[in-house]
C-alpha cells in the first residue's frame, strides 16, 4: 500500500509574490507560490488544481491569457486548457512559480486549489503595462 505524501487539509494557506514586468524577461511576470500550513511552508509536494482569472475573486476565467509556464519550481502534469487551466505539483518544499508573457496591458490573477483542500487562493494582480 502506497503512503500519502500529505493529509488533505495540510495546505491551509498560501504566500504569494508577483515580480513586476519584465521578469525574468521582456513582456513577462513571474508569480511565485508557497504553499503554507498553519502559517509555516509545507515540506511536501503538493497537487494543486490552477487557473488565471480576471477578476480578483477568481470567478471569470481569463481569456487571451498569453502563455503560462513553469519556470524553476513545480511541474504542470496536465493542462486542460492550453496557459489557462490545469494540474501542477508543488517542489517537496511547496514551491511553485509561473511565468506569464503578454504583449498586451492585461492583469491576470492567479487561483491555486490545493487538492483535496476545497478552499481557493487568488494572487495580486499581475498586471501588464
Amino acid at each position: 500500500m502506497g503512503v500519502p505524501h500529505l493529509l488533505p487539509s495540510f495546505c491551509n494557506d498560501i504566500g504569494y509574490s508577483v515580480s513586476a514586468e519584465g521578469v525574468p524577461s521582456t513582456n513577462q511576470i513571474t508569480i511565485t507560490v508557497q504553499l503554507k500550513h498553519d502559517g509555516s511552508d509545507v515540506s511536501a509536494r503538493v497537487a494543486c488544481l490552477y487557473w488565471l482569472s480576471s477578476d480578483a475573486t477568481g470567478d471569470t476565467v481569463a481569456s487571451d491569457p498569453g502563455t503560462l509556464a513553469i519556470g524553476t519550481d513545480g511541474t504542470i502534469l496536465v493542462e486542460a486548457v492550453d496557459d489557462l487551466v490545469g494540474f501542477v505539483v508543488s517542489e517537496a518544499d511547496g514551491d511553485i512559480d509561473f511565468v506569464l508573457s503578454h504583449s498586451s496591458t492585461s492583469g491576470f490573477y492567479l487561483n491555486i486549489s490545493p487538492l483535496g483542500s476545497g478552499l481557493v487562493f487568488t494572487s495580486p494582480i499581475a498586471q501588464f503595462a
